[in-house]
């Protein structure tokens, strides 16, 4: 996963979850793999505390924009 400045925020585990951090409430970030941006997930305006789940989906038509 990387946020809109390019930078590598989360791992991928066996089972499909990601370990995301140093990200920010209502931002956009893309998920790319073999070497290709493959959709977009939009993070939620409020964040939970650490440690809690989210589920995201991953989008193919969210547009890509700084905030």
């Amino acid at each position: 996963m990387h946020n809109l400045r390019g930078q590598e925020t989360g791992i991928v585990m066996d089972a499909g979850g990601v370990y995301l951090t140093g990200i920010k409430a209502n931002e956009v970030m893309t998920v790319r793999w073999d070497s290709k941006d493959q959709c977009n997930v939009k993070l939620p305006e409020t964040l939970p505390s650490d440690g809690v789940e989210l589920e995201l989906l991953c989008r193919e038509d969210l547009t890509l924009k700084a905030a």
